[in-house]
């Protein structure tokens, strides 16, 4: 099944920057020798993307696990990070290992969080392909169909802080994991559904999570149409979701 949006990149190192504190708020972390980003082997692309652009760091496959670290261990690769990400930052725990360890390290200046408006830069868009997550779901209703659509964004972080920015823009509702000790960030509904098309079509994300939201907008499609109501639109939808999975393994 063919989905003809276009992928595009930052087209300027501010944009590039933008969607970079986006992943480091999502996936990174700063301690006194480095930064790390871990990335899922799916999206073993965007790591070297990264590595393209800084024109520093490499790349590390995590033991026993499909995932892969990008790293930066240079004073020159970490000063040209900390030119990228200063004030751009959100969570405050990746805003103290910038300035507990990077600042002294480098003699750089100190990050403050980024108050901007999320809709308006790249940020959210690295934050979601950190750890955002595309779901089409078919739910059983006592109706002629049997099944009921659901597009779900879901985003899951140990603190609620940046998810309450996330729910007041785009709607939706946060909730809490007591085993994980984890809140998480769910949006339902096709009104939702719909502003975060808006921002990605135009603020992406990349890799494999690009080729999920290909397919998780390509439902919504069905959805605009009404084909969600009959059982070849179901059907339709049923494959999209067979797909996303495929995407995610």
């Amino acid at each position: 099944m063919k989905n003809y949006i276009k992928q595009k990149k930052p087209t300027n190192l501010k944009e590039f920057a933008y969607f970079l504190a986006g992943l480091i708020d999502a996936d990174g972390h700063i301690n006194k020798k480095e930064l790390a980003i871990t990335f899922h082997a799916n999206d073993i692309s965007v790591a070297y993307y990264l590595k393209k652009v800084i024109g520093h760091g490499s790349i590390r496959k995590l033991k026993n696990m499909r995932a892969y670290n990008f790293e930066i261990y240079s004073k020159k690769g970490l000063w040209q990070l900390t030119k990228l990400i200063t004030n751009k930052l959100r969570l405050p725990l990746r805003i103290q290992q910038f300035n507990a360890h990077l600042v002294p390290k480098l003699g750089s200046n100190p990050t403050k969080q980024d108050s901007s408006c999320l809709l308006y830069n790249h940020w959210l868009a690295g934050f979601i392909q950190g750890d955002g997550s595309f779901q089409i779901k078919l739910l059983k209703v006592k109706t002629k169909l049997g099944l009921r659509v659901q597009l779900t964004m879901q985003i899951s972080l140990k603190t609620d802080l940046l998810l309450t920015d996330i729910k007041n823009n785009f709607g939706g509702y946060i909730g809490f994991r007591k085993p994980h000790n984890t809140y998480y960030y769910s949006s339902g509904s096709f009104v939702n559904a719909a502003k975060f098309i808006k921002y990605l079509d135009y603020y992406q994300v990349m890799g494999a999570k690009f080729r999920g939201y290909r397919l998780w907008k390509k439902a919504f499609e069905q959805v605009q149409n009404n084909a969600h109501l009959t059982s070849e639109g179901l059907e339709t939808i049923k494959e999209l979701k067979t797909l996303l999975s495929s995407v995610k393994k």
